[in-house]
């Protein structure tokens, strides 16, 4: 497959992602709907911070719904101010994209599971007969 199209799909399959979880935080009652966007701010680098030290108090969840409450509000995550936790989130998915070079069958568990998230967002194939 041509770079620039495994690109768009892995930014749909990400945008994907994005709308799941935001849908999840409404049907959860938008929880965070009367938070102050400052203290959503500080409540989200907490997070990013806490998965980028591997923390046992990262949620995923939280994060997720911290970022839908603050789309909602058409602010973005602020990515600039957590760029240090981010970059060790990199380095970290970096590390794991080199081991698995030695182990194919960490590798080959991973491209199943991506080729699961892309399925999600791919059109069916038509069959021609």
């Amino acid at each position: 497959m041509p770079d620039k199209k495994l690109d768009e799909e892995l930014l749909a399959m990400f945008e994907n992602s994005r709308m799941e979880a935001r849908q999840s935080y409404l049907t959860r009652g938008r929880a965070m709907q009367a938070d102050d966007t400052e203290a959503l701010i500080s409540n989200w680098l907490v997070q990013v911070n806490a998965w980028a030290d591997e923390k046992l108090n990262f949620e995923r969840r939280l994060m997720d719904d911290i970022e839908a409450e603050l789309n909602m509000r058409g602010i973005d995550a602020p990515l600039e101010q957590g760029r240090g936790a981010i970059e060790k989130i990199r380095a970290k998915a970096r590390a794991v994209g080199d081991r698995w070079q030695s182990k194919p069958e960490e590798l080959d568990y991973a491209e199943d599971l991506l080729q699961a998230e892309l399925a999600k967002i791919r059109p069916p194939e038509i069959d021609k007969n």
